[in-house]
């Protein structure tokens, strides 16, 4: 009896790894295919969490794409510096010239993202001189779905939009101000594009610029957290 070793490694991998999609096997020049996002299973769960912050990023994503389940593939959509959705992240870091090792590796858990399945990757790298750490956001394979920039201040803050009841600055990492006479503005560009660019300020009491963010989001990670916000909203509503 003959053994099919690629069947037999996808069936191991769905055991091991609750995910939307089984990983393809390795072709033989070492680069592995990509048939879409590689998620949990319950990526879209609507389990009500975080209704501030579900509030906040449903508002600024407003009018920037549609909810929608958009799991697929989407070739050569930029997100940041040749780099492309679904890109591997071991390719992303050549392309974007990092040079050094992974500061950290954290799942993101901002609510509306997709639920249990993005990892942030940190390297302490610096880009377009005001920023001094890179966050390379990757799904379940490894796989780029989005950029964060991130400075520890910021030239400067007419760009942005404050607002008293914003309170998020960094959504992959899910840092929010914690004192009342803080505040935190937002600005994003690319409506009309397909990759979205999310800028977040923070101010401190003093009025001093503490923290800077600039989140590039591509059209179809863009839609599944809408998608989700929406599956969120209408259980909360439902209750």
């Amino acid at each position: 009896m003959q053994i099919n070793l690629n069947s037999l490694r996808a069936t191991m991998l769905s055991f091991l790894y609750p995910v939307l999609f089984v990983l393809p096997a390795a072709p033989s020049n070492g680069q592995v295919p990509t048939g879409g996002i590689v998620m949990q299973r319950d990526w879209d769960s609507s389990v009500q969490e975080g209704d501030l912050v579900v509030n906040e990023l449903s508002e600024l994503l407003s009018g920037l794409g549609n909810p929608a389940r958009n799991v697929g593939p989407a070739p050569g959509l930029g997100i940041y510096r040749g780099v492309t959705y679904l890109m591997p992240l071991k390719e992303a870091v050549k392309t974007l010239g990092i040079t050094v090792s992974v500061g950290s590796k954290n799942m993101v858990i901002c609510p509306g993202f997709p639920h249990r399945t993005l990892v942030a990757y940190s390297f302490n790298y610096t880009f377009d001189s005001a920023f001094n750490e890179i966050f390379v956001i990757a799904d379940r394979a490894d796989q780029v779905v989005a950029i964060q920039l991130y400075a520890a201040a910021a030239k400067s803050t007419s760009a942005v939009n404050f607002r008293r009841d914003y309170r998020i600055y960094d959504f992959i990492n899910s840092r929010a101000k914690s004192h009342i006479a803080s505040s935190v503005g937002h600005s994003t560009k690319g409506g009309r594009t397909d990759t979205i660019e999310l800028d977040s300020v923070f101010v401190d009491p003093t009025g001093k610029v503490n923290r800077m963010t600039r989140l590039f989001l591509p059209k179809p990670l863009t839609e599944l957290i809408l998608f989700r916000i929406g599956k969120i909203k209408a259980n909360a509503a439902g209750r």
